[in-house]
């Protein structure tokens, strides 16, 4: 997975993956099977103050990449991979034990 901040076309040089309490870079391979929900959901952190939630009516910004470059839906799609955002932070959880897919 990849985490693009702002609009998802564009990798801006602000962004890092935080897990567990440590840092990566972004495009850091980090096992799926210790990767959950809430406490355990991956981070896509950014230093631009405009993503990643929406206030005031803008585009919401900030995504989750799949491997073959489809967006990772939110919480309510049911998915097995979903994303929320927050103010400069996009989370990436993973519910029902789901192995794939992978990136």
């Amino acid at each position: 997975m990849e985490c693009h901040g702002f609009d998802y076309r564009y990798n801006f040089a602000g962004l890092n993956i935080s897990f567990m309490g440590a840092t990566y870079a972004n495009n850091t391979a980090i096992s799926i099977t210790e990767v959950g929900e809430d406490a355990n959901a991956v981070l896509c952190r950014t230093d631009l103050t405009t993503c990643c939630r929406n206030t005031g009516g803008e585009t919401l910004q900030g995504n989750w990449i799949y491997p073959n470059g489809t967006l990772v839906k939110g919480k309510s799609s049911m998915e097995d991979l979903y994303r929320d955002r927050g103010n400069m932070i996009v989370r990436l959880h993973r519910r029902n034990s789901a192995t794939s897919p992978t990136g």
